[in-house]
């Protein structure tokens, strides 16, 4: 009766008590406190002695972090109901009091030589939710594949300082895979065309492909299991709480050999893998074995690593069911949970909400069937993409399953610069505020980081602000404490960074007009700018190391999983878009995409994958003058074309979808990374405010 009234009355919370309170730190208050004071050490060195630091988890409300900071006798004080909660109240204080900025870009912590003073009683700041999340399954791959310790040790400092408690943690399981499997029958040729390689792994865990890239040799599997236990290590001394991986129903191809009656079907292809990669084996959530082999996965995993009982799985990541029947998916739903209540009574289901973009098949029974197959506080939905496609709203609240806003922002570790900043301003607070909200968290799901440091700053924020902000304010206070200095012409800099790559959409839109008008030699001159653009680009990027993929490429070999590659890639590709369009016009011909695509590959990507040059791992150049010396080639542009570009920046679009968006001119933001995009597409699309 009581839960029926819950239900009735829109109070969501009160199914969720009994699954939320056993989400608590495995660590005890001693050790979140050395390992905040730690932290402080790593951040500040010298003037740690100035801070103290104390855990008390009852100095705030239940289930929500809360720091208090005072000072006493020349040292800041600062209590907090966590290890997370004192390194947040850490990075506040260095923020707002002494204008410092930490970020995965780089590091401005010039402190004041008398810290700034908090009389009596202090500050006291409360999370607005429990769970704060980070990371994307696809971030794995795009961002961490190559990351030894001194790099999660930096990345999981920054995590703390930024407030989140639930990362993504999912290094070293294709390890146990490997042991399950090996004691279920299989054999190690039969593991070697299942596991992907490394740079790939995140496509592979979600069942997209397989064995692409592969196979792991066995020092990968010891190596990663050696790094995983550092990352749980230090997450939990924090105060963290891990998602862990749990088994999606993904099986190897091997699978019909040793079990032929097993119920078993292929998922659909994906990404245009051939038969070798594609097609995955999917075993039905209702056949016993899926139960089986759930349990052992995860019996072994928390063997190894322990547990906090957060598991992701994610069946249908872009590959849609075998049948839109609630029944099935119901059934399928109830059938991937159960082996994780059966290796852990505790288990909470984590999933990706990425499924329900495709509104083709995730209908509202669809989504409800699959929603209401374990009981409610059991799964927790990661809503991807809030900040510009949020899911929550078309499902009721997730039809009472409780549910994370994430900013996802970012596909596949791109380099842009961009950010839907009022949606991320104003939109988790409306996700509180909707009808009978489960909102229980806001999160992070970026496909890829060390990008775009300010709109991450931005939106994480919000972990703690009750109110949105005065989005000018924000940023000139953000270019303050970025550089350390007040400086007038930084502060008025910032706003005008929003156009930063708009020439190169004048280039390509002239382009195209030119192509389309057949006349070559404006279409050569266009092209020839485009061109020199990209070129310029490449100079200035190689004079900082965030930047160069020789970087990348020996983090790869210092693994010695794999060879250096480095080829140009995005100028070439613009190079054969170029040339073809010249051709067209000389032979008269249409332009042939098809084929364009085809040569792309031949022509470019493959000889970048398959190039062995070796790039620098150094910077060349000095970033101010040739910014000085760009800036000067290109001024007279954008001064010509002025008209052009104000009207790239409207106040609110709508794009093609009927979705909305604040601000922004992002149409080149994938047509200048792709120039596969159909020469009829010149839109109006915005994707956010356009920040750097």
């Amino acid at each position: 009766m009581a839960k029926a009234l819950c239900i009735l009355i829109g109070l969501a919370s009160c199914l969720l008590v009994s699954a939320k309170d056993h989400l608590q730190p495995s660590a005890t208050k001693d050790v979140q406190t050395e390992a905040a004071q730690e932290l402080i050490l790593r951040v500040v060195k010298g003037r740690a002695s100035s801070f103290v630091v104390t855990v008390d988890p009852s100095i705030g409300p239940k289930n929500r972090d809360t720091f208090r900071l005072v000072t006493d006798s020349g040292r800041l004080n600062i209590t907090g109901t966590t290890g997370v909660a004192v390194a947040m109240g850490f990075y506040y204080y260095l923020a707002q009091y002494c204008s410092c900025h930490i970020s995965w870009g780089g590091n401005q912590v010039n402190l004041p030589s008398e810290l700034p003073v908090i009389a009596a009683p202090g500050v006291v700041v409360t999370s607005n939710d429990k769970l704060r999340y980070f990371s994307n399954v696809c971030t794995m791959s795009y961002s961490f594949v190559w990351w030894r310790w001194s790099h999660w040790e930096t990345f999981i400092d920054w995590l703390a300082m930024s407030g989140f408690n639930m990362p993504l943690a999912f290094n070293g399981q294709e390890a146990i895979w490997q042991r399950v499997y090996l004691k279920m029958g299989f054999t190690q040729a039969d593991m070697d065309k299942h596991f992907a390689g490394p740079a790939f792994l995140a496509w592979q865990r979600m069942g997209n492909m397989q064995g692409w890239g592969g196979p792991q040799p066995n020092s990968w599997h010891l190596q990663q299991v050696a790094l995983q236990h550092k990352i749980l290590a230090r997450m939990r001394s924090l105060g963290m709480l891990p998602v862990l991986p749990a088994f999606a129903g993904h099986v190897p191809d091997a699978f019909p050999r040793l079990f032929p009656k097993s119920n078993i079907t292929h998922m659909s292809d994906w990404g245009r893998f051939n038969s070798t990669y594609c097609c995955t084996l999917l075993l039905d959530a209702q056949d016993e074995l899926f139960t089986v082999i759930g349990r052992a996965f995860l019996v072994e995993y928390i063997k190894e690593y322990g547990t906090d009982h957060l598991y992701n799985a994610d069946t249908f990541n872009e590959m849609a069911p075998k049948s839109s029947d609630p029944k099935y998916i119901a059934a399928f739903g109830a059938g991937t949970y159960k082996p994780m209540v059966a290796a852990d009574p505790h288990a909470i289901w984590v999933m990706q909400g990425w499924l329900f973009e495709e509104e083709y098949f995730w209908k509202p029974p669809q989504a409800k069937a699959l929603l209401t197959s374990v009981p409610l506080g059991h799964m927790i939905v990661l809503d991807l993409f809030s900040e510009v496609s949020p899911v929550y709203n078309r499902f009721e609240s997730y039809f009472g399953q409780p549910f994370i806003w994430c900013m996802l922002h970012n596909y596949g570790g791109v380099v842009d610069w961009y950010g839907t900043v009022d949606r991320v301003n104003e939109g988790p607070s409306v996700g509180r505020a909707f009808p009978n909200s489960t909102m229980v968290g806001i999160g992070l799901t970026m496909e890829g980081i060390n990008q775009n440091d300010v709109i991450y700053e931005f939106m994480n924020e919000n972990l703690w602000r009750k109110q949105p902000r005065d989005v000018d304010k924000w940023f000139s206070r953000y270019a303050y404490r970025r550089y350390g200095v007040y400086e007038a012409s930084i502060v008025k800099a910032w706003p005008l960074l929003a156009t930063l790559q708009v020439i190169a959409f004048k280039y390509y839109t002239d382009l195209i007009t030119h192509y389309k008008a057949k006349d070559l030699n404006s279409t050569i001159s266009s092209g020839l700018q485009l061109l020199g653009l990209l070129a310029d680009l490449d100079t200035l990027l190689a004079s900082d190391e965030h930047f160069l993929l020789g970087r990348w490429l020996e983090d790869a070999k210092a693994l010695g999983t794999t060879d250096a590659e480095k080829q140009l890639y995005y100028q070439p590709r613009w190079a054969l878009f170029v040339e073809k369009l010249v051709w067209s016009i000389i032979y008269k011909v249409p332009f042939d995409e098809a084929q364009f695509r085809k040569d792309v590959f031949s022509q470019v990507e493959q000889p970048f994958t398959f190039d062995r040059t070796l790039w620098p791992t150094q910077p060349t150049g000095d970033t101010v003058k040739l910014a000085r010396h760009i800036h000067k080639s290109y001024r007279p542009t954008t001064v010509k074309h002025a008209d052009f570009f104000r009207r790239l920046q409207r106040p609110q679009t709508t794009s093609q979808t009927g979705r909305s968006y604040e601000y922004g001119n992002s149409v080149h933001q994938e047509i200048m990374h792709d120039p596969h995009v159909e020469l009829n597409v010149i839109g109006d699309v915005s994707d956010g405010r356009s920040i750097l």
